[in-house]
C-alpha cells in the first residue's frame, strides 16, 4: 500500500531530508539531488509516512531508481 518515490533524474543523493518514520506533506523536500554541479529539490508527490529509504547520501542514482516508499495519508 505504498508509493515509491523515484528519482527525476539521474546524479547524486546530495542530502536526505527525511528519515524511515517521518511523516511528510505533498511537496516538502524529501532529498537534494545533484548533477553537473548543481543541486535540485526533489518534492514528495503525496502526503503520508516514510516506511522506507531505498538510498543513502552520496549514492548516485540512475533517472526512475526507487528512492523512498510512502505510505499515503489516510
Amino acid at each position: 500500500g505504498c508509493e515509491l518515490v523515484e528519482a527525476p533524474f539521474g546524479g547524486v543523493v546530495w542530502k536526505l531530508e527525511i528519515a524511515e518514520g517521518d511523516t511528510v506533506v505533498p511537496g516538502q523536500t524529501v532529498a537534494i539531488l545533484e548533477a553537473m554541479k548543481m543541486e535540485s529539490p526533489v518534492p514528495s508527490p503525496l502526503g503520508g509516512v516514510v516506511r522506507r529509504v531505498y538510498v543513502a547520501e552520496r549514492q548516485p542514482v540512475s533517472p526512475g531508481a526507487a528512492m523512498f516508499a510512502l505510505e499515503p495519508a489516510a
